[in-house]
């Protein structure tokens, strides 16, 4: 199995909208690949900034 992964961050004023940007970018695209077995996203609040944890 082959895993990717990605690490992104932004102002936490931005992360709403950086949140849907990623779902129509990055997990659309990713759950349209033939074979993907899934998207996982996990996002966290720290010291004044959003960061998204992005696994296919």
């Amino acid at each position: 199995m082959i895993v990717r992964t990605w690490h992104g961050c932004v102002p936490e004023a931005l992360g709403e909208e950086f949140a849907v940007h990623l779902r129509r970018t990055g997990e659309d695209h990713a759950r349209s690949i033939p074979g993907n077995l899934g998207v996982a996203v996990k996002r966290m609040a720290f010291r004044g900034w959003e960061h998204f944890f992005f696994a296919t």
